[in-house]
């Protein structure tokens, strides 16, 4: 007898709004349905012995679409400038580019191999789902005003994903991708019974469930070694840890000192802040060796300079310290305001250059040298915050009583500049 084909178990991942959205001040924002992340994860999925089937829900196809439109009429006001450079209407009109955005979209659903599921409203309880809007429980946020309602069709559209599915693990697996606690909460509680479900918060997590099921190591394995491999790397009571031992800062530092400075489109300063370090995510074992994952997240926010609003200059007597003129090269230097006598000011520019010159009749002050009080010229206002995300490589040798042992840093890479909110 002909021996019966054994089909391989399959994954189905099922991406929030949160997992896939783009930055609004990033390049692809009004023309890139997913991040670059989920677009280099999607191609390289490919395993002998694990099929991976890709998901967005019909609410989040479209709340994505309308944030790449919103973006792309903000392109109007350039093209307006264009045309009239050239003196030549280029025909591009809100119609043609939110046209543009459509298409977009459908390129990217067909060429990323995703499936839009739609939700079949006849099988969602609406009774209950209006309580739970009511009552504000999960996915339905605390507040004044109800929020929640889209996080709700994609649980429930998640749900019927599930319900549509086979059951036994060994055979497929079910991914839900999602930042956002109320929802996590909200499935788990609907799903708890189901063996087969797993909800991750990011994509470096998806990457970790992948990894361990293609290793074919079992789960339980790799979430009993995941608290030691974390303490491992990064301990910040004792500083025994990787991080430190390997001084990854200062490495990361030195390798990617002009991603850390890199400014979003838009902004003309950046200043960083804290440094987060993520929990290790799996990614292969090799005999007795694992390898692991750290995110590392720098937090920025970046913005522009304004001009402050010039200040009015109030007369008045001034203490002035003396001051050995023997010992200042006034050549070099360049007055901004110039003070006649002792009690009235005016503007101008002295006869005589120096930050501080004094004749019997008048004397020049240079206001930001001698800072008396007449402050900066300029101001930075933040329009973007976000994080900035670093991964990094690294092994470790698995002992027979499971103790992990030996790490060392293999690589470092730059993952991307994110934006989580604006200023």
């Amino acid at each position: 007898m002909p021996r019966t084909k054994v089909k391989k178990p399959t994954l189905k991942v099922l991406f929030d709004s949160s997992a896939i959205h783009v930055g609004d001040l990033s390049i692809g924002s009004a023309t890139d349905l997913v991040k670059q992340e989920v677009v280099e994860l999607i191609a390289d999925s490919h395993y002998p012995d694990l099929h991976i089937s890709w998901h967005i829900p019909s609410v989040v196809r479209h709340e994505r679409e309308h944030q790449m439109r919103k973006e792309a009429l903000k392109l109007r006001k350039s093209i307006d400038r264009i045309e009239r450079l050239l003196g030549h209407a280029l025909t591009l009109t809100d119609d043609i580019l939110l046209g543009r955005v459509s298409r977009a979209v459908e390129e990217s659903i067909i060429k990323l191999g995703i499936v839009e599921l739609h939700l079949d409203s006849a099988q969602v309880d609406w009774k209950g789902l209006v309580e739970d809007a009511a009552y504000r429980r999960a996915p339905f946020q605390e507040g004044e005003k109800e929020k929640g309602f889209r996080d709700a069709v994609v649980r429930e559209t998640f749900c019927q994903l599930v319900d549509s599915s086979p059951s036994t693990p060994t055979i497929c697996r079910l991914a839900l991708v999602t930042a956002d606690i109320l929802l996590t909460e909200s499935v788990n509680a609907r799903l708890f019974n189901s063996s087969n479900v797993t909800v991750v918060s990011s994509i470096a997590d998806l990457k970790g469930l992948i990894n361990t099921l293609v290793s074919n190591v079992g789960q339980d394995f790799i979430a009993r070694l995941k608290p030691k491999a974390a303490k491992l790397f990064f301990e910040k009571e004792s500083k025994d840890g990787l991080f430190y031992t390997a001084d990854v800062r200062t490495r990361l530092s030195d390798e990617f000192g002009n991603k850390l400075v890199a400014l979003p489109e838009g902004t003309s300063f950046r200043r960083n802040g804290t440094w987060y370090i993520n929990s290790p995510n799996f990614l292969k074992k090799n005999g007795r060796t694992i390898y692991w994952a750290t995110q590392i997240e720098v937090e920025y926010e970046a913005g522009v300079k304004q001009p402050l609003p010039a200040q009015p200059i109030k007369s008045g007597n001034f203490a002035l310290t003396p001051i050995d003129w023997s010992k200042i090269d006034l050549s070099a230097l360049t007055p901004t305001v110039s003070l006649a006598g002792a009690s009235g000011i005016s503007i101008g520019s002295p006869p005589l250059a120096g930050d501080l010159f004094v004749s019997p009749n008048s004397f020049a002050i240079n206001p930001n040298a001698l800072n008396l009080g007449f402050g900066a010229t300029e101001k930075q206002v933040v329009t973007v915050k976000g994080r900035d995300v670093y991964e990094v490589t690294w092994t470790t040798m698995v002992t027979m009583a499971n103790d992990l042992k030996k790490p060392a840093i293999q690589a470092i890479n730059h993952i991307e500049l994110t934006t989580t909110s604006d200023g």
